[in-house]
């Protein structure tokens, strides 16, 4: 998802890049890259140290650097792992403001920022299994330990009430 804001005329703008990477069910997780670039048509002519920021489901990402110069200054570059809801579902907010305080044409031009909401790929939830290792008791497998692993985690013993051997 792209959001271009401060776009108007050939005066210099912004776009952030929110783009989900990849899906990771195991974990009901998502990872999205972030990239904010500004666009510069014609030349900004600033040797001034700026600080522009994108946030991108409550995490901030900063850029601090100058803005001078033409053409595209990709001003942050990263990646975001994001955990979604315990039903697989996840819609996260993205922002940026991108500080130019420059003059332009003769508009002054403080800093321009933009935002929307990206909806991730739902995942679908994992199911719970249990996994029952059963030690037999001097021959009966009355009153016999249980241990229960849930998920593939470690083995716990429980109390059984009765079990069954087909």
């Amino acid at each position: 998802m792209d959001i271009v804001f401060g776009q108007s005329g050939t005066r210099p703008y912004g776009v952030l890049s929110v783009n989900e990477i990849a899906v990771d069910t195991a974990n009901n997780t998502s990872t999205v890259s972030v990239v904010l670039t500004l666009k510069r048509e014609y030349p900004i002519y600033s040797s001034m140290t700026r600080t522009s920021t994108a946030t991108v489901n409550g995490t901030t990402f900063t850029y601090t650097g100058t803005n001078g110069g033409s053409g595209d200054l990709v001003m942050i570059n990263d990646s975001l792992v994001v955990p979604h809801n315990s039903d697989g579902t996840k819609t996260i907010s993205c922002s940026a403001t991108i500080d130019l305080q420059i003059t332009w044409s003769g508009e002054w031009i403080g800093s321009i920022s933009g935002s929307g909401d990206l909806t991730l790929t739902p995942i679908t939830p994992q199911p719970t299994y249990a996994t029952v290792k059963v030690s037999q008791n001097g021959g009966s497998f009355r009153d016999c330990p249980v241990w229960v692993s849930i998920n593939g985690g470690s083995f716990n013993q429980v109390q059984a009430g009765h079990i069954h051997v087909l």
